[in-house]
């Protein structure tokens, strides 16, 4: 899998598909719909993509298909060297089945138990996993990310020569303390403000405690929505007497794991696509399931990969409304496009 260049493909606008797109994209090899797409535009698709591609058990090559056939485009986040998130990416013309299988040939699985105890953490947050303390699922975070810390250090003692010096062992320490501190934080945080931990409804107690919700909030109309968001959640007592700011409400004022470094567009796109779906504004439903909260979950990382395109398709009014607002407020301006599904249906 070779990188090409980031310079445009044939000077075509980029534009990414929502899954839902490629849903009715998949029906029919040849449409009036898709014949312009593949014409006008240079599609785009993500690792993203390619999961909700592969939980779409039995029509995996369908999907692969419609992707061949657009003649569409790879991209994925450029890291530092210490492996952090950056606002650059990585594209690649090449066909997804190579993609797929350059993924499965070189993952070591390594990361796999740290993302499974970070999405019991999320989901919990959502109203998932009654029953289920936020101690103990923080607790079971720390021996999958030191597992994952160790083959760092194994990769980097490999890595190293007389060209690359750097100190793995020292910047892995750095991270587990990191991560750690952080922990502690959150398990202290979460003690002082949720009363019933084990049983915790998630969004759903905060939108009583603020007495806000998706009657008041999905009657704003643009442009400045989430500044009229604000003006409306800042009213509540709750949030007046703690003296919270817009940017700390978003999640955005600080990034949690690296202190003092602020947080690219990517991660502020995901933090306030998860608010907006917290405090309901158009929110998505019946986040406290597993699978519903996977899709939300999915949608925000296609609201963040979407900031690298001139525009996103997608039929999901819910999914469009946020990424509209939140692109405003960041001042993105690549435009989110929704289709209403009973028009295309016509």
């Amino acid at each position: 899998m070779n990188e090409i260049s980031e310079k445009p493909v044939e000077n075509l606008p980029w534009v990414y598909l929502d899954h839902n797109i490629l849903n009715v994209l998949v029906r029919e090899m040849e449409n009036d719909f898709k014949i312009f797409l593949k014409t006008n535009y240079q599609i785009v698709y993500s690792e993203e993509t390619l999961k909700e591609i592969e939980r779409s058990k039995g029509y995996e090559n369908n999907f692969i298909d419609v992707l061949e056939y657009l003649d569409a485009i790879y991209i994925e986040l450029q890291l530092t060297d210490k492996f952090r998130i950056t606002d650059k990416i990585n594209w690649f013309k090449v066909s997804p089945r190579e993609v797929i299988k350059f993924k499965k040939e070189n993952n070591d699985n390594s990361s796999s138990g740290i993302l499974k105890s970070m999405h019991q953490m999320a989901l919990k947050m959502a109203g998932g996993l009654k029953g289920e303390s936020f101690d103990a699922i923080i607790d079971k975070q720390e021996p999958p990310f030191s597992k994952l810390m160790e083959t760092i250090i194994i990769a980097g003692k490999n890595l190293n020569s007389e060209e690359i010096k750097f100190d793995f062992v020292a910047l892995v320490e750095a991270f587990k303390q990191q991560f750690h501190e952080t922990n502690e934080g959150l398990k202290k945080a979460l003690q002082d403000n949720i009363p019933d931990p084990i049983n915790f409804r998630g969004p759903k107690e905060f939108r009583e405690k603020i007495q806000i919700g998706p009657r008041v909030l999905n009657n704003i109309k643009p442009p400045n929505v989430i500044k009229q968001i604000w003006e409306e959640i800042s009213k509540s007592p709750e949030i007046a007497s703690a003296g919270i700011t817009l940017n700390r409400f978003l999640s955005i004022s600080k990034n949690p794991i690296h202190p003092g470094e602020e947080l690219t567009i990517y991660e502020k796109v995901i933090c306030i696509y998860s608010v907006l779906n917290s405090i309901g504004y158009y929110p998505d439903s019946d986040m406290e399931k597993e699978r519903r909260f996977v899709s939300s979950t999915s949608d925000s990382t296609h609201a963040a990969m979407g900031i690298f395109c001139k525009a996103t398709i997608t039929m999901d009014e819910r999914f469009a409304m946020k990424v509209q607002a939140i692109y405003e407020f960041l001042g993105i301006g690549n435009q989110v496009l929704y289709i209403d599904p009973n028009k295309m249906a016509d």
